[in-house]
């Protein structure tokens, strides 16, 4: 059956191949059937959904088909290790999310597939912060598809699974099972490996070994994690030879799993003492260790450069300059308000402290300020200004407003003013004394 399977898919290629080759620019039935099956080829054949996926982006124009063929070829250059070149398509994705009818959920997946890979070049600041992104993207859409719910949960117990919360990335992985019930999705394969990881670093090498056993050979990259999963479980229950039987197995598999398989590998023969095939599979994990960090430097400078390219457009904006304008204009204000304020409400703490102390000094006794402001208001009667405003207007029609010599002293005699002014006591030194106000 396998090989009748091979041969059926082997066949669908060559059609898509042809097809493609005789038309010049795809509609959008036909981009979706390509990409169906690169997405089908993804972990079984990786080399020909590469291929599929290259077609349809060269010679389609339409942003969201243009963004799943990149999806596709940024996970396959993440199987070998070729970080700069997954960054750049999912740098790619971004720019052309503005164009596409779903960015919510282009914002999900390419945020969580960034942080992923900043997790392995150890950036983990920026991981974070497209961790959280990718979450919140995912939380802001009311109705998400099933396949988005799945890649949530699976991204989720995986970044669980590295934070050694075994109980929190479990219950991520089971929910992501949930609802699926077609064994050949992939989905499904990657949420049975990720809990037999867990459940090896919990001890329970018997669930470990369950889940494990559940992917099909013929997803060659799943299968290769699992058998090297399975080979775990073996070298921990001391059962090498099961466990070499199982690493031998020439398998296509990422870059990553190959270099954990020659490890093993490695490290049973060393406690066998056969120091020959000890040191043929350390040089290969070596040769393996040196790629993958060659490829790490070039890209983590790129993730730089993207950085201050991104700042640069965003300093170049119009709209960004204005708001940042603004923006440090308030803070200027109020770094400059603060320190009055402070002082107002200091000022007005400390003269409140002071009324109390004087009040419980002698509670009877009202201080200088209370004093003159009480004077200050019942200095005048009502009574008395309007006397005063009547003798004034009687002054300006007379002879006398107009005599320059007139003297003050001279003005009094003639218009003198009762004292209708009332007497008041005023405290001075503990004695108190009768003060008539006169004018």
């Amino acid at each position: 059956m396998a090989f009748i399977d091979q041969i059926i898919v082997r066949l669908k290629i060559i059609v898509v191949i042809f097809c493609f080759s005789t038309v010049s620019a795809q509609s959008a039935v036909e981009a979706d059937g390509l990409l169906a099956t690169a997405s089908e080829l993804l972990y079984s054949q990786p080399k020909r959904s590469e291929k599929i996926a290259k077609l349809v982006y060269e010679n389609n124009t339409d942003a969201d088909k243009k963004a799943e063929a990149l999806f596709l070829l940024s996970q396959i250059d993440h199987f070998n290790a070729n970080y700069r070149s997954s960054l750049t398509n999912l740098y790619t994705i971004e720019s052309l999310n503005e164009n596409t009818t779903d960015k919510a959920t282009w914002n999900v997946k390419v945020n969580f597939f960034l942080a992923k890979i900043y997790r392995e070049l150890q950036i983990l600041d920026l991981a974070e912060i497209h961790f959280d992104k990718a979450n919140k993207a995912f939380a802001a859409i009311s109705d998400p598809s099933r396949q988005l719910s799945e890649i949530y949960n699976y991204e989720n117990g995986l970044y669980q699974s590295e934070k050694k919360d075994f109980e929190k990335s479990n219950r991520f992985f089971k929910n992501g099972l949930n609802g699926l019930s077609d064994l050949k999705i992939a989905n499904r394969y990657l949420n049975y490996i990720g809990l037999g990881h867990n459940f090896i670093f919990e001890k329970k090498l018997d669930s470990a070994q369950f889940y494990f056993s559940k992917i099909p050979k013929a997803n060659d990259i799943l299968f290769a994690q699992s058998s090297l999963g399975l080979a775990e479980v073996a070298s921990s229950r001391s059962d090498w030879r099961y466990a070499e039987q199982i690493l031998l197995r020439e398998q296509e598999s990422d870059v990553q799993t190959q270099k954990q398989r020659f490890a093993l590998l490695s490290g049973e023969y060393l406690k066998s003492g056969n120091i020959e095939q000890h040191e043929l599979y350390k040089n290969k994990v070596d040769s393996l260790e040196l790629k993958i960090n060659q490829n790490k430097d070039p890209a983590e400078n790129y993730v730089i450069q993207h950085i201050e390219q991104q700042e640069d457009k965003s300093n170049n904006n119009p709209n960004s300059f204005w708001t940042k304008s603004l923006l440090i204009t308030i803070l200027v204000i109020m770094l400059l308000l603060i320190p009055i304020i402070y002082y107002y409400f200091k000022t007005r703490s400390d003269y409140k402290k002071y009324l109390e102390v004087i009040k419980e000094i002698n509670p009877e006794q009202k201080t200088d300020i209370e004093e003159d402001t009480k004077e200050k208001q019942a200095f005048i009667p009502e009574k008395a200004e309007q006397i005063l405003l009547k003798k004034l207007a009687k002054f300006e029609n007379s002879d006398n407003y107009l005599n320059h010599k007139i003297s003050l002293t001279t003005l009094s005699k003639q218009k003198p003013t009762p004292n209708i002014f009332p007497r008041s006591l005023t405290k001075t030194k503990g004695k108190t004394s009768i003060r008539t106000s006169m004018i």
